[in-house]
């Protein structure tokens, strides 16, 4: 007895589209990110704007602790505040970014960086549902006859067939956007 063999492709289609990991394909054009990332960067550092000196500011320690004072003089690599100097490992990363551009322009190519990943990557997998959805689609040299043709059990068959299809593309989703949001939450 030989096996029955399906001309229907959907299932199959789907399933290796779920088993063929998104990032394998993703990463054979992915944009250089870190080229990216200094193009931006050194658009954040033209447009930084440091305080100016003789207004009050406050400041936070890496230990927790806020000072309030006049701004006597700023530097890339240093501030003094009321006299006493601080250089940015002395700093928390809000105050960093507040005080010196190049720790301004990381931080926010960094944010910007992970929107436009997390965006190309949707779009990406967008494209890769509707490509497992058009190839599993049946040619039209393989439609069916038209209904009127067909007898009852053939319709309720390619109904099932289509709902299928339908469940698969769903769960293809579901799963490539936990696979987006794992890799969110990963940084």
């Amino acid at each position: 007895m030989s096996p029955v063999v399906s001309k229907d492709r959907t299932p199959a289609l789907l399933l290796i589209v779920l088993l063929i990991p998104a990032a394998a394909r993703a990463s054979e054009s992915e944009p250089d990110w870190e080229a990216r990332r200094q193009e931006i960067e050194q658009e954040y550092i033209k447009a930084f704007k440091p305080p100016v000196v003789g207004t009050i500011i406050s400041i936070t320690t890496r230990p927790g602790r806020e000072i309030t004072g006049r701004l006597s003089e700023i530097s890339a690599t240093k501030v003094v505040v009321e006299g006493k100097p601080y250089v940015p490992r002395q700093l928390s990363d809000r105050t960093c970014a507040e005080l010196f551009a190049e720790h301004s322009a990381r931080q926010m190519a960094a944010r910007q960086i992970q929107k436009e990943k997390d965006r190309y990557r949707e779009q990406r997998a967008a494209e890769e549902m509707q490509r497992a959805l058009t190839a599993a689609a049946p040619k039209k040299a393989e439609a069916p006859p038209p209904p009127q043709q067909q007898p009852r059990q053939a319709v309720r068959d390619n109904t099932t067939i289509a709902l299928l299809g339908i469940v698969g593309a769903v769960v293809v989703a579901v799963a490539l956007l936990a696979l987006v949001g794992r890799r969110r939450g990963s940084g």
